[in-house]
């Protein structure tokens, strides 16, 4: 053992001698060449705080940002899911899309304090949480058309210029909203919507 470490300490004293012997010369420290075993180095596992981290996409639905429940909050009842509808400030308008026996669920709602009450946005949920809503913005008249496991329909009033908004005159527009496991998307053109 101690000839080993004899020959590893002369070799590194060759490569002292001739990296000293050949600094004010214009070769390179890499043209001089040695014989070593090298030895296995553990790279740390942890990222520098300048290097991006991978994060996880967020659930969105095509029309607006998903605005997520709390961390470690599970949406499970509709008591629960109200109670966040009404932390956006809104009120609900219609449940009936939040049956437990579908994986998407949709609770209609209107904006709190709506004197007129058409001001309305559809809260999606799935998954025991909060998916994203319709639209970024109120619109002045949805209701729930259809609904299946995944996929939710409503139907957005169309209003033609002038029209009062209890009143719109043209045929309602139904877009399909479906839950694919991952993201929420709108199968269907969503309307420019009056908003009030």
């Amino acid at each position: 053992m101690p000839a080993v470490v004899s020959t590893v300490l002369l070799v590194l004293l060759v490569v002292l001698v001739a990296v000293l012997a050949n600094r004010g010369k214009s070769t390179s420290l890499q043209s001089v060449t040695t014989t070593s075993t090298e030895v296995p180095t553990t790279q740390p596992t942890t990222t520098s705080s300048t290097r991006p981290t991978t994060t996880t996409r967020p659930v969105t639905t095509t029309a607006t940002p998903s605005t997520t429940a709390p961390a470690g909050d599970q949406i499970v009842t509709l008591s629960q899911a109200e109670s966040l509808v009404h932390s956006q400030g809104y009120a609900t308008a219609n449940s009936d899309g939040f049956t437990n026996d579908n994986v998407l669920k949709v609770i209609l709602a209107t904006a709190t304090g709506s004197a007129d009450g058409y001001q309305k946005r559809a809260f999606f949920f799935a998954d025991s949480r909060y998916l994203g809503n319709d639209t970024k913005d109120p619109s002045a008249g949805i209701s729930l058309s259809d609904q299946t496991n995944d996929t939710v329909t409503l139907q957005y009033a169309i209003y033609a210029p002038g029209d009062p908004l209890g009143s719109p005159s043209q045929p309602p527009q139904s877009v399909r909203f479906r839950y694919d496991g991952t993201k929420l998307t709108a199968l269907d053109p969503i309307p420019g919507h009056r908003s009030p």
